[in-house]
């Protein structure tokens, strides 16, 4: 080959599978790597040891009067401590701001889009109901002024709905066959198909939010749960680990 040094072997392009790379990839890798990150552990810990009580009473304070002022907004619901007790929570984050939209017709997805497009405002998720913003004690008065104007402003004049919310099916249906061996079935020979219903499926498949696994290798695949999957992608769901992003095929072992 020209160009090509004694003893040196040139690898053919190709080798390896791209989506077998990445699938694998993320079995073993965090989806939060940061060095600047971790080197700031400890310098937070100790301001934490030092002034936590009175930053996370301030913070506390302020998410607060946040949730009283958003419960006034016509066509906001805004989640608090009393759902504690009920569907077997036991337990809140008061700095996570969960709100739902579904009064105002639209999905949480669409609501995401809108306040970063007409306000600059990144929320942690949508989902098909609610937005969920992260509260933070270096959040300032003004910066949570400016997020509740954003929402109030989505209340008073919320856009046209142009998606419809998936409908998420009974537990029942999510309750899937465990029809194989996850590693065997993760290691088995494969195939890509448009129709994977009553096939074992080769892959984890995990909506965001909630980033918990719907189907995962060995499992078998039905109906509801592949309308699930392709309904919410349409209406803004993330899927990052499917090996077709686009969910036109879905990953399944070869049948004998």
């Amino acid at each position: 080959m020209p160009g090509q040094r004694e003893g040196v072997r040139v690898l053919a392009p190709k080798l390896v599978d791209p989506v077998d790379l990445r699938l694998r990839l993320d079995l073993i890798t965090t989806t939060s790597p940061s060095a600047l990150l971790y080197g700031s552990i400890d310098g937070f810990r100790r301001r934490m040891v030092a002034e936590g009580q009175q930053l996370l009473d301030e913070a506390l304070r302020r998410a607060n009067h946040l949730r009283a002022r958003l419960s006034k907004a016509p066509g906001l619901q805004v989640m608090n401590e009393s759902i504690i007790g009920r569907d077997s929570v036991a337990e809140w984050d008061p700095l996570k701001l969960s709100v739902d939209v579904s009064a105002l017709g639209i999905t949480g997805y669409q609501a995401k889009e809108w306040l970063q497009s007409e306000h600059r405002l990144v929320v942690q998720l949508g989902d098909s109901r609610r937005v969920v913003c992260s509260l933070t004690y270096s959040d300032t008065e003004s910066a949570l002024d400016r997020l509740v104007e954003a929402l109030e402003a989505l209340a008073a004049d919320p856009p046209r709905s142009d998606r419809t919310a998936p409908d998420v099916p009974p537990l029942e249906d999510l309750n899937l066959e465990q029809a194989m061996n996850p590693r065997d079935a993760f290691f088995a020979t494969t195939e890509q198909v448009a129709d994977p219903v009553g096939r074992i499926s080769a892959e984890m498949v995990s909506p965001y939010p909630p980033g918990v696994p719907t189907v995962l290798p060995g499992e078998r695949f039905n109906a509801p749960v592949v309308s699930y999957l392709r309904a919410g992608l349409a209406a803004g769901m993330t899927i990052p680990d499917a090996s077709d992003p686009k969910l036109e095929t879905f990953r399944v072992v070869t049948e004998d």
